[in-house]
């Protein structure tokens, strides 16, 4: 990953792809800083366009040059917290079986339609007492 002329890139220089990659993507990667172990964290942006790409990598580098870095990685989802809940946590808790059977019915059925897709950070104590106010009012 040289810069044009042979030179190297500057460290906090983003890199992004001439062209399109053999999976069919435009990719770069954005320089975060480091990690707490002292290797540098780069996030990896791959997107189906040009426009897309770029776009994804102004909005890291806004993020980065504003100090609001998140930890690399997916944001986990409501879905995936439950479920490593109920799979993990409750059963060495040494919950029930008929309890988690229970807990597991409750998320399958009301809480998994409303929440399926929304990320962990965005779930709010006004949210999770809305969320609330609608089951009791169905039944």
């Amino acid at each position: 990953m040289t810069a044009p002329g042979g030179k190297r890139r500057a460290n906090g220089e983003s890199w992004k792809s001439e062209g399109l990659s053999a999976s069919g993507y435009f990719e770069a990667f954005v320089w975060m800083g480091t990690r707490p172990d002292g290797t540098p964290d780069r996030r990896h942006v791959k997107r189906k366009t040009e426009a897309s790409r770029n776009k994804a990598v102004r909005k890291l580098e806004k993020k980065r040059d504003a100090g609001q870095v998140g930890k690399p990685g997916r944001v986990k989802t409501v879905r995936t917290m439950l479920d490593r809940h109920l799979d993990l946590v409750l059963p060495q808790r040494d919950r029930a079986p008929k309890t988690i059977i229970g807990y597991r019915s409750l998320c399958t059925h009301q809480i998994y339609p409303r929440w399926v897709a929304s990320e962990s950070t965005g779930c709010c104590l006004s949210s999770s007492r809305t969320a609330t106010r609608t089951c009791w009012r169905r039944g």
